[in-house]
């Protein structure tokens, strides 16, 4: 959920409106942001806010683990704690990079779009520039499995 409200904070910040609703699904969740479709600048920033969340969520997931290990060590506290905050910690950094995959519905799609919208110019060649890249990473994935 923080994920998605550091979506509605950057879109509010560009001038967007708060949503109404928050969908959330297995894969996360989808804020109805409006997409500034003139702006590519501000369409990445938009969509990378939510994976730099994960930033200062893991750094708050190592701070844990060093606190749960030094209550480990005054036998306050059991290994579980510290196992638990290194699993948390190593969620946050694997939900970044897997946000920013270019597949859509994740943010890196909306990165890519946005980059390509920024070079291209045009619509039709950065719809196509974006299908070219994401089919060929599909492709490759498909021959590295």
């Amino acid at each position: 959920v923080i994920h998605e409200l550091c979506h509605v904070a950057m879109n509010v910040y560009y001038g967007g409106t708060v949503p109404d609703k928050l969908l959330l699904w297995p894969l996360g969740g989808v804020p109805n942001v409006e997409i500034f479709n003139n702006d590519s600048g501000k369409i990445a920033a938009v969509a990378i806010a939510g994976p730099l969340s994960h930033i200062p969520q893991a750094l708050f997931w190592v701070l844990m683990v060093v606190l749960t290990s030094i209550a480990t060590d005054l036998h306050l506290l059991g290994h579980l704690g510290v196992v638990l905050c290194e699993d948390a910690f190593r969620l946050q950094v694997h939900l970044l990079i897997f946000n920013l995959l270019p597949v859509f519905p994740l943010d890196g799609s909306l990165l890519l779009f946005a980059s390509s919208k920024y070079f291209c110019k045009c619509e039709r060649k950065t719809a196509l520039l974006t299908i070219a890249i994401i089919g060929a990473m599909g492709t490759s994935i498909m021959f590295l499995v």
